[in-house]
């Protein structure tokens, strides 16, 4: 739609409508049309349940929606710091000068605002609009990771054409595609 930077992800098997960059899109639809290519030919194999028939799990994500997750949580801690510290204010005034002091301590480790939160590793990298996921699986588990991915017939392929196509695999979560 116009100057829309952001386009619909083509779903492949998926039925929700997953978006990214357009560019990113353009890239990815054309690196699932060679694996649709390419396993239909017997150039790679069929059966792998991530690394043959590319599926989206997870893309773009709304920046403001994420922000507001987190600033809620946030803000539900600090009610419960005021509460538990049974810390009582009578006007706007005496709210903030409680507040500040609080707020210095806490954002160098947990930000507050929407940009310090931007660029903090609590904003999701699919806030950019330039990641794809093509598994929902746990990224903490790295013998599933060894497993279904490293360890995939389809493997050497599908670091290839995800270089040749624009993507740089993400190392610790391979089935993360990254618009490089």
């Amino acid at each position: 739609v116009g100057n829309n930077p952001i386009a619909y992800l083509k779903s492949f098997g998926g039925n929700e409508n997953f978006r990214a960059m357009n560019f990113v899109v353009d890239a990815f639809n054309k690196l699932a049309q060679q694996f649709e290519k390419c396993a239909m030919t017997g150039k790679i194999r069929r059966d792998d349940p991530f690394l043959s028939n590319i599926k989206i799990f997870k893309a773009f994500e709304d920046p403001m929606a994420k922000y507001n997750e987190h600033i809620n949580v946030y803000n539900g801690t600090l009610l419960s710091m005021f509460r538990s510290n049974n810390i009582v204010f009578s006007d706007f005034d005496e709210f903030v000068g409680q507040l500040l002091p609080i707020l210095k301590a806490t954002s160098k480790r947990t930000p507050y605002t929407l940009p310090a939160y931007m660029k903090s590793s609590f904003c999701p990298i699919t806030c950019s609009g330039l990641s794809i996921e093509i598994a929902d699986l746990d990224a903490s588990n790295d013998t599933a990771k060894i497993k279904r991915f490293v360890n995939s017939k389809n493997w050497e392929f599908y670091v290839n054409t995800c270089n040749s196509y624009g993507f740089m695999i993400d190392q610790f979560v391979p089935w993360r595609l990254v618009a490089d």
